[in-house]
């Protein structure tokens, strides 16, 4: 899209018209001049506008949420032309920070200007940072033109793993559930295999009678108890409530970071997701929490349907020592699923991002059937 002042279109038609009435060379040549001019700058504009490239690049090669990350836009001028006057605007950035919009006062002719920024993503996603609005301006400012620079830059942001505060959950703090189950699959394991040693495996594992016989170091492969497992329900229906994404952002946040802090204690974790279609993880190395990252990558809470009846669908495969639920806001439906779930002689942890104010009964409802109820909050301590 190109504009033209106004003005100019005035003084033109001025020129014009006293050429044509006056008829002497002065007059025309006014009237040339100003027409020459014009003529100039709209090949100037049309000419430059192919020559301008704009390019993006942050200083991370990963990020996420709630991390505050800086990044360069480089404008590339390829003409030997210089442009008096440049604005961009690009709708993502602006959307994270307010009031994202610079000038370049002029740009030399076959020369790159980088403007540097910072901003922080809130909600997980792939977002597009391709579609920039260039305008640029000729020297007599006679022509604007408003174009669109388009291409496949796009930026994930992924869900931010936290670390724990000191009030962790009871079944799985430095003193419960991970030391007793540790020593149970220690204690009910059986070697499955045995192969040459690796770096990095644990000298607990090796077979010193079978390594001294050979003269090098042989390791063993143990088949472990369901002792040493825990499943992780987590609730991604659509929610409605306030502030919505940020709830759901909170429990996927608070998954991730559980998942991340059993796996690094050495805990195989099974996790059932409850969403529009729903799925299931098994986590047990590293590679595993990074599939799970990719899956919070893609999918947004767009579940429907009650969470009791996936509830109830999903106990065959979960083990009763070890259970955490997941949810972003919870409700008295929740709570009567997971009473009966208690007496049924499960050990349950429920984890929730948000309550409302005439449900806060529903936590007494909890400790009284023994049942450890945490909040975000409690659980995960934000920078400021």
């Amino acid at each position: 899209m190109i504009k033209i002042k106004r003005f100019f279109i005035i003084l033109l038609l001025g020129m014009l018209i006293y050429a044509y009435l006056d008829g002497g060379i002065l007059a025309y040549s006014l009237f040339y001049s100003t027409f020459l001019s014009l003529l100039i700058s709209f090949i100037y504009l049309i000419y430059i506008r192919r020559k301008i490239a704009i390019e993006i690049r942050f200083n991370k090669d990963k990020l996420y949420t709630k991390d505050p990350c800086e990044f360069t836009i480089i404008i590339k001028n390829y003409s030997i032309l210089p442009i008096p006057y440049l604005q961009i605007f690009n709708n993502t950035l602006c959307n994270f920070e307010k009031g994202f919009k610079y000038d370049v006062v002029i740009l030399s002719g076959d020369k790159n200007k980088r403007i540097k920024g910072q901003l922080c993503f809130d909600i997980r996603g792939i977002y597009n940072l391709g579609v920039t609005e260039v305008i640029i301006k000729d020297f007599l400012y006679i022509f604007t033109t408003t174009f669109i620079l388009n291409s496949n830059e796009c930026i994930s942001v992924y869900p931010k793993v936290y670390s724990f505060t000191h009030k962790i959950f009871h079944g799985y703090n430095e003193i419960s559930i991970i030391n007793s189950n540790r020593k149970n699959a220690e204690d009910e394991s059986s070697v499955r295999d045995i192969r040459k040693y690796r770096v990095g495996d644990s000298l607990k594992n090796i077979h010193w009678k079978l390594s001294a016989k050979y003269g090098e170091l042989y390791i063993k492969n143990f088949d472990y108890s369901s002792g040493e497992k825990c499943s992780i329900l987590l609730n991604m229906n659509k929610l409605n409530t306030i502030e919505e994404d940020v709830v759901e952002e909170k429990s996927v946040e608070l998954c991730i970071s559980l998942v991340s802090y059993l796996q690094g204690k050495g805990m195989k974790t099974r996790i059932y997701i409850k969403n529009q279609e729903n799925r299931s993880f098994y986590i047990e190395k590293r590679g595993d929490v990074r599939e799970l990252m990719e899956y919070f990558l893609l999918h947004k809470s767009n579940g429907e349907g009650e969470i009791e009846s996936f509830i109830y669908d999903s106990l065959n495969s979960i083990d009763k020592s070890t259970l955490i639920i997941i949810t972003g806001v919870l409700t008295e439906e929740q709570v009567n699923v997971i009473t009966s779930l208690k007496k049924m002689g499960y050990n349950l942890e429920v984890v929730y991002v948000n309550i409302d104010f005439k449900d806060l009964s529903l936590i007494e409802q909890l400790k009284k059937n023994d049942i450890n109820a945490l909040s975000y909050r409690e659980l995960i301590k934000e920078e400021e």
